[in-house]
């Protein structure tokens, strides 16, 4: 007869979730491993409960960890209880539904997994739900705690099939495939029914909240199935410039990416975009013409002297050419070609220019350069662009000094060197602010430590670095005031020294032993290490 408390319980999976949601943000909940006789503890804890009372699980729990509750512990002792399980909570016979499902789940397909679900017995459906709810809000904060659905499906997996050693690598790889979709579709699985909700209202802070039924939690935000679906507006139609335009005018690009309008009719052009309304006043305000004359018809007559011919069409003035860029007074300008402007006078013939020819700027040597961190590229001037050079370091040079290693660079063209006005005088830049001598840093944390003996190997403790007493001190707990051990620090030397076979482990060397100790990560490693040698005495 199967014994009823290594079956599946919802009361236990329930109980033990409620303990880790506040830890969901923990980094590599459900990777490292915790404490075995605490994780014993409490799993000896939940198989002495018989009964159905989540809340009494959950007390009993608790009171197997103690004051302090390490989520590590929590998650050994979750991951145990499910293997010492006599049918997993996915069982062999509902295995295969949801291998069949998978296929269809990688292309987005979810139907076939949820139907997978429903088919499972109904206490195991309830523990899958409560079980990848948690996995799922794990899976939201992997910013933080470095943990992502795949990284959970390869974790649990094993722990929620049984699988026929014959086929296990092939099998293993499924099941984490099949916990990992489960976990990233969640909601449309697990929530997608909206009578599956209730919705109530918090007497204490007039707040909703709402209660699933089948798992028999509550939350505060609202379920993706309760939430309005919001209908996207219709696609608004985008007009082209040339359904924009009036009748007759049609628009082209001129070789600087500029809009000319053109109008097909009368030939007129001009850079502003017509409108009707433009083209409306322009044609109240213009003379009126004279009726051609018909077919056949007499020839009209020239106009009769005194009279006043009628002035021709006049055009919207060309926009000022563009300069190139950095280019001097005589410079080249870019004019495309363009309508000419018929309501102008013509320009005035060229004058010979009176102005004295530019002179060059007189620029530090490329030895007297002096920047900031990081060092500068080659400042030696191109001999064709002084100019350039100079904009290029105005705020990145010393004064120009008149020493004899000053010189002057000029342009082939231009003999005559002249000083730089006041206003543009380089600036100094002030010399970098002197490096502070390292501060003393408080740090606590996990690591592992190795024992010293043959039988205690590598323990996990709580680590609690005081520079000021210069002490680093271990406990089996965080908060603890009864700690393991002392570690003075008086006469200690940090080395990166590893040990064999563990990665991110460090020596910290004291006259009496060396103790070697391994952090959870590389930058964890880095922070310990320089804590502790800025908690050294200086010598």
């Amino acid at each position: 007869m199967m014994n009823s408390r290594r079956c599946v319980r919802p009361e236990v999976v329930g109980a033990l979730c409620d303990i880790l949601t506040p830890y969901v943000c923990c980094e590599y909940i459900f990777r490292l491993s915790g404490v075995r006789e605490r994780a014993d503890k409490m799993v000896y804890a939940i198989q002495s409960t018989t009964t159905s009372d989540q809340a009494a699980v959950t007390k009993a729990i608790r009171a197997a960890l103690g004051d302090a509750v390490e989520p590590h512990d929590v998650t050994s002792a979750f991951k145990q209880y499910l293997r010492g399980l006599d049918q997993p909570i996915i069982p062999p016979a509902n295995a295969q539904a949801f291998k069949d499902a998978l296929e269809q789940s990688r292309k987005g397909d979810t139907a076939e997994l949820a139907s997978a679900v429903a088919s499972l017995p109904p206490g195991n459906r309830v523990a899958l739900q409560v079980l990848m709810r948690l996995l799922f809000q794990v899976s939201e904060e992997s910013k933080s705690n470095l943990m992502d659905a795949r990284s959970i499906g390869v974790l649990v997996g094993p722990s929620l099939f049984r699988e026929d050693p014959s086929t296990a690598a092939v099998g293993v790889r499924q099941h984490s495939e099949i916990i990992t979709a489960l976990i990233e579709h969640f909601p449309d699985i697990f929530e997608s029914n909206s009578a599956e909700w209730a919705e109530f209202v918090d007497p204490a802070t007039g707040k909703t909240f709402y209660s699933n039924k089948i798992g028999n939690y509550t939350q505060w935000d609202v379920p993706k199935v309760l939430r309005p679906k919001v209908t996207s507006p219709p696609p608004k139609t985008v007009h082209t410039e040339e359904q924009t335009l009036p009748t007759g005018w049609t628009s082209i690009t001129d070789t600087e990416g500029r809009l000319l309008y053109v109008n097909t009719e009368t030939g007129q052009t001009q850079w502003t975009k017509p409108t009707m309304s433009t083209i409306q006043s322009h044609r109240s305000s213009a003379p009126p013409q004279k009726p051609l004359p018909k077919p056949g018809g007499a020839p009209t007559p020239p106009p009769k002297t005194g009279t006043t011919p009628t002035p021709p069409p006049k055009r919207l003035p060309t926009p000022p050419p563009k300069t190139l860029p950095n280019a001097g007074p005589s410079s080249p300008t870019l004019s495309p070609a363009e309508p000419a402007r018929t309501d102008s006078p013509p320009p005035p013939p060229p004058q010979q220019s009176t102005t004295p020819p530019i002179s060059p700027v007189i620029l530090p040597h490329p030895e007297t350069v002096r920047a900031v961190s990081p060092p500068p590229r080659s400042t030696t001037p191109p001999a064709s662009a002084p100019s350039q050079h100079h904009h290029h370091h105005e705020h990145h040079v010393k004064k120009p000094s008149t020493s004899k290693s000053t010189k002057e660079v000029q342009p082939a063209t231009t003999p005559a060197a002249t000083e730089l006005p006041a206003t543009q005088q380089p600036t100094t830049v002030a010399p970098p602010v002197a490096e502070e001598p390292p501060k003393t840093v408080k740090i606590s944390g996990w690591m592992f430590k190795d024992g010293g003996g043959r039988m205690k190997g590598w323990q996990r403790r709580w680590f609690d670095l005081d520079p000021d007493r210069k002490t680093l001190t271990y406990s089996k707990t965080s908060g603890s005031t009864t700690p393991k051990g002392v570690i003075t620090l008086d006469q200690a030397s940090v080395t990166n020294e590893i040990a064999p076979g563990k990665e991110f482990s460090f020596t910290l060397r004291t006259p009496g032993r060396d103790f070697h100790l391994q952090a959870s990560s590389m930058p964890d490693q880095q922070a310990w290490m320089h804590a502790l040698r800025c908690a050294l005495p200086k010598s």
